[in-house]
């Protein structure tokens, strides 16, 4: 029989997990994010004024924590922002 993990903290976990060290569970993680329609409404943080407000961005991005039980928080919620915060024009559908 193995011996017992204590609790781990999320941070902790997922880094370990990342090491290939032994952790207390497996970490629940998105490479990506979760903002769905719910979870927008929930903390009133809508696209697309999530993507360029950065208290909104922030509410939506705790929710994988908060709301979902996940051990990361993923702050992005496209694959533009790098081109917006390098000053190219954008068109953000509504």
């Amino acid at each position: 029989m193995s011996p017992t993990i204590e609790k781990m903290k999320p941070r902790d976990r997922v880094l370990a997990a990342l090491a290939g060290e032994r952790v207390d569970r497996p970490p629940v993680c998105t490479p990506t994010n979760v903002a769905t329609v719910e979870l927008m409404d929930l903390v009133d943080a809508p696209f697309p004024d999530a993507n360029r407000d950065g208290e909104m961005n922030a509410r939506l991005a705790a929710t994988a924590y908060t709301e979902l039980g996940f051990d990361t928080i993923a702050p992005y919620f496209s694959i533009i922002q790098e081109s917006s915060a390098l000053g190219c024009d954008m068109q953000w559908e509504q």
